[in-house]
């Protein structure tokens, strides 16, 4: 008797098995090479932003202030003058048709900044954020995009050390970027190899990157990608006014930081909670071995 032609119903689940078995193998790997590109991609953001603050530092022989604000201790609300220091290394990161178009006389939220406010740039977004992908996803170039204007602030999901522990981002911090800084090299006594300079966030905060804030600031008071803070918590729970709160990222095991050195590591989330916070205080005259992160 002649057979038909064609796949029996056994043969195709027989075949269907096989290729969900096959996808079932590779998709996990073909998963860890996307992240494995976008920790490569967040890692030259950071080259270039360490090397944008040393190009600024070469040019003025001190660092940009954390921000500059003359009313008191910075709060996480809208309001003030309030500079990052990002606005000051735009022409550091071939950014120089923003810096031209802040006018540093008035506050961050004034009429005046709002297109500059409003402007996302891809170098200050870790492609493994949610942030990224809202604001670049759907874009061909995506060095520099203005969001629509009114529905939120161009986003940073990294942010200079301000302190060693949680408190309110002032004049007498211990990091090298906080209110009104003036930070010289020399006074890195810890050395540049043993101090954070700048570090992820894991959740960005709306006010954005042109705002002196926790937007911009962040401490080594937490443990890195700490859930237990308020900063991750429910929006609907408002934060402390002064919190600012402390790094991560959405890698896994830890988050990628830049040193005043130029290097660039990951730091694992389990590093000892001391060591961080020895990491991120400039002149605290304490040894740290280098095997300790």
């Amino acid at each position: 008797m002649k057979r038909n032609a064609g796949f029996s119903v056994v043969e195709f689940l027989v075949v269907l098995a096989i290729i969900i078995v096959l996808i079932s193998l590779l998709l996990p790997v073909f998963v860890r090479g996307r992240e494995a590109a976008r920790r490569i991609s967040c890692i030259n953001n950071l080259k270039q932003m360490i090397l944008a603050t040393q190009g600024y530092y070469s040019m003025n022989n001190v660092l940009p202030s954390g921000s500059v604000d003359y009313g008191g201790p910075n709060p996480d609300v809208a309001g003030g003058d309030r500079m990052s220091w990002i606005t000051s290394l735009l022409p550091y990161n071939e950014q120089r048709s923003l810096f031209d178009s802040i006018n540093f006389d008035l506050g961050v939220l004034n009429a005046a900044n709002h297109t500059v406010r409003v402007s996302s740039i891809s170098m200050l977004l870790c492609p493994t954020s949610a942030a990224w992908r809202q604001s670049f996803q759907n874009w061909r170039t995506p060095s520099v995009r203005v969001v629509i204007p009114g529905v939120q602030d161009g986003l940073s999901t990294y942010a200079g050390c301000h302190h060693d522990v949680e408190a309110p981002i002032d004049v007498n911090n211990s990091g090298v970027f906080f209110r009104n800084s003036r930070i010289r090299f020399d006074d890195v006594t810890d050395g540049l190899s043993q101090t954070l300079f700048i570090g992820e966030v894991a959740e960005p905060s709306s006010l954005g990157w042109m705002s002196g804030s926790r937007a911009t600031l962040r401490n080594t008071g937490h443990p890195i990608n700490d859930e237990q803070v308020p900063s991750i918590q429910s929006k609907d729970v408002p934060l402390p006014p002064q919190f600012v709160g402390g790094f991560g990222s959405k890698h896994t095991g830890g988050a990628i930081f830049a040193f005043g050195d130029g290097s660039v590591r990951f730091l694992n989330e389990s590093i000892d909670p001391a060591v961080l916070r020895l990491l991120g205080n400039r002149s605290d005259g304490e040894a740290i071995d280098d095997s300790s992160y």
